[in-house]
């Protein structure tokens, strides 16, 4: 029997791989990087394809994204042999290097200036006139044949920087990942990578937090948990820096939702019930926990769904019928194992157990039966010290934060903002409804979110309180009308 890949290898069955890699077949991807480069073809053009191959692997079902991404993972390393490379790690940053140090050349027409320019990690499609930029791009512009290739560089680069914030960033944050001073080097040598790291906390060799300037950065440095700097005291502090310097961290961090073992739950033992009991929809919870890199089953009877956790492997048990895909699942105790044996809940690392809790309450809070009712403790907090960071940035002495509500003393009326739902109360009694169309898409002037997830729950809400803290300059009549005749009390 022929063997594809050695036939690949040897390029007698190119128009074969290439025709299965366009049907997702596994080992058709795996054999796709052995292949010889064809004329013209460069590493970076394999390379790209590639990773095109694996944005396709999410639509693929729950289960198959993860078997679709370890076959790209193979072709990659199997790429890394035909360049010459010795992994794919050094693979992925030689290709990387290059997306970056290549950039389009700026172009004229006529009185205008067209470049591909990095606004922080992101790339921007900047046109200029006579040295003044300009805020829309002239029809003229758009036609021209050179502006579909800086459309097409842009999309690289927009692409690279996804990959790094959903990836590496991400990793670095989630596992508190250290990085040795070569690794950081060549992280900060790509303009979306130099960018994004600047926006992240760290904590160098001999124990010092701060920001990449701040810290040693000639030894090892490892991205800061938002654990640790709870246990030392100094969450709140780092945050309100963070606003201070506006900054817009590439991933979650001063602000990333923190998930403490319970008393109830340190008693339980080796389980933890807090999400059991929820109703979710087993299509979307799937696809929500694959995304976090779980495992779901429907045949094992202890656990349906798993993921590495550090050490250690989190299990998750639910309750269905069927399959994931099915209908609705719902969601049981969450234990960590060591091979095969539940370790106590007291005994698992705080960042391991933490990140697991945030994994559930994604799912329940987006794929839950009662999902427009959910909002978790941690989420709720974590939202708080938002709008905590923002008030006292701005001085905004007529804003406090009560709980889970925000409390804004206006010169019409006192208003209780609720951070879970958003509602508007005002006191002593009554309702105040403030929903007209799109409200949220375009946020507060002065409204500053210091992380670059996309939260539009939270922009709305803070957006709520920011235009209630202004209220004398309220025009809208329908607002008006509901608060006329009220006082602040």
């Amino acid at each position: 029997m022929p063997s594809e890949l050695v036939s690949a290898v040897l390029g007698h069955n190119r128009a074969a791989v290439l025709k299965r890699v366009k049907h997702n077949a596994l080992a058709g991807i795996a054999a796709y990087g052995m292949l010889p480069l064809a004329d013209g073809e460069t590493v970076l053009d394999r390379y790209l394809a590639l990773r095109e191959a694996a944005r396709r692997g999410p639509k693929l079902g729950p289960n198959r994204r993860h078997s679709h991404a370890a076959a790209v993972e193979v072709a990659l390393e199997h790429l890394a042999q035909v360049a010459g490379l010795p992994d794919a790690s050094a693979l992925e940053w030689d290709c990387e290097s290059r997306l970056a140090e290549e950039p389009a050349p700026a172009w004229q027409l006529g009185d205008y200036t067209v470049a591909v320019v990095l606004d922080g990690p992101d790339p921007v499609i900047t046109v200029t006139s006579a040295g003044k930029p300009l805020k829309t791009v002239p029809k003229q512009v758009r036609s021209d044949a050179r502006y579909t290739a800086s459309r097409e560089h842009q999309d690289l680069l927009r692409d690279q920087a996804r990959r790094m914030r959903a990836g590496t960033m991400e990793r670095l944050v989630a596992g508190g990942g250290a990085l040795a001073p070569a690794d950081l080097a060549r992280l900060r040598r790509l303009p979306a990578g130099a960018a994004m790291a600047a926006g992240l906390l760290w904590q160098d060799a001999s124990g010092g937090i701060g920001f990449l300037g701040d810290v040693d950065a000639g030894g090892p440095v490892t991205a800061v948990h938002p654990y640790h700097l709870f246990q030392a005291g100094e969450l709140a502090r780092w945050q309100a820096e963070v606003v201070r310097r506006r900054l817009r961290q590439p991933v979650r961090q001063a602000f990333r939702e923190l998930y403490l073992l319970t008393p109830p739950e340190r008693e339980a033992g080796d389980a933890s019930a807090r999400f059991a009991g929820h109703v979710v929809s087993g299509r979307v919870a799937a696809r929500l926990l694959s995304g976090r890199g779980w495992h779901t089953h429907h045949e094992y009877a202890d656990h349906q769904a798993t993921r590495p956790a550090g050490a250690l492997t989190a299990a998750l048990s639910c309750d269905f019928h069927g399959y994931w895909g099915m209908g609705e699942v719902e969601v049981g105790r969450v234990r960590f194992l060591s091979g095969k044996d539940a370790v106590p809940l007291a005994e698992v690392p705080p960042v391991v157990f933490s990140e697991v809790m945030r994994d559930l309450d994604l799912v329940v809070s987006v794929a839950g039966r009662d999902a427009a009712g959910h909002l978790s403790t941690p989420a709720a907090q974590s939202r708080a010290e938002v709008l905590a960071a923002l008030v006292a940035d701005l001085r905004l002495r007529n804003v406090t934060v009560d709980g889970t509500a925000a409390v804004v003393r206006g010169t019409r009326a006192t208003y209780r903002i609720h951070l879970t739902s958003g509602s508007i109360h005002l006191e002593p009694g009554g309702h105040l409804c403030i929903v007209p169309a799109g409200f949220g898409d375009k946020p507060h002037r002065r409204l500053f979110l210091p992380f670059a997830d996309d939260d539009r729950m939270t922009s709305v809400i803070l957006s709520k309180v920011l235009l209630l803290a202004d209220d004398a300059r309220i025009t809208d009549p329908t607002i008006l009308t509901q608060l006329q005749g009220r006082a602040p009390s």
